[in-house]
């Protein structure tokens, strides 16, 4: 089953528009902690409609939603928001949770995916662990969260001159609409 444009946004598009909604607050001097709801397909995201030097074009274009691999590119755009989120938020404890494999309506479509996330997903308030432990327990940011520990995403696109100016470059298109802060972007 391939998920629609809009829960794709939820995905990608949303936690940035929470993030412009707190970053006022954060350069302030508050303290708090933005926790962020990853997932390991990141890893193996495919990167063909991303595009660094214009990362929220990838992000408005529901043309390209139609292929399967938008789930996991959406999931390796929120983490490279995350990097800079750390460097430039030192007041706020950041981190990208993964909360494991998961059996959700994602695979109600049947298929090997299904198949496999039924018989070895976790249950969705399993997954929810890593979530709730990351927030109780996490004293400072670190950019992945698994199995309830502070570990690192291993996605080389992210540490690739592309993905590096990427991640800079949605840095930058979120500072521009700080200021004129709307939900839609």
């Amino acid at each position: 089953m391939l998920e629609s444009y809009e829960a794709q946004r939820a995905n990608s598009r949303e936690p940035l528009t929470a993030t412009r909604s707190l970053y006022n607050s954060a350069v302030t001097g508050q303290q708090g902690k933005i926790i962020f709801t990853g997932s390991a397909v990141a890893e193996v995201a495919s990167t063909k409609h991303l595009d660094p030097a214009c990362p929220l074009k990838a992000l408005n274009d529901e043309k390209a939603f139609v292929s399967a691999d938008r789930y996991n590119e959406s999931k390796l755009v929120l983490h490279s928001l995350v990097r800079p989120l750390i460097a430039h938020l030192p007041n706020i404890i950041i981190t990208d949770v993964n909360p494991g494999f998961v059996y959700t309506p994602l695979y109600s479509g049947g298929g090997s995916a299904a198949i496999a996330a039924k018989r070895i997903g976790r249950k969705p308030e399993e997954g929810a662990r890593n979530v709730s432990f990351a927030l109780i327990t996490l004293e400072q940011s670190t950019d992945w969260y698994t199995d309830c520990k502070p570990c690192r995403l291993h996605a080389p696109w992210l540490h690739s001159r592309e993905g590096v100016t990427f991640s800079e470059t949605l840095w930058a298109e979120l500072l521009e609409v700080v200021v004129g802060f709307s939900p839609d972007l």
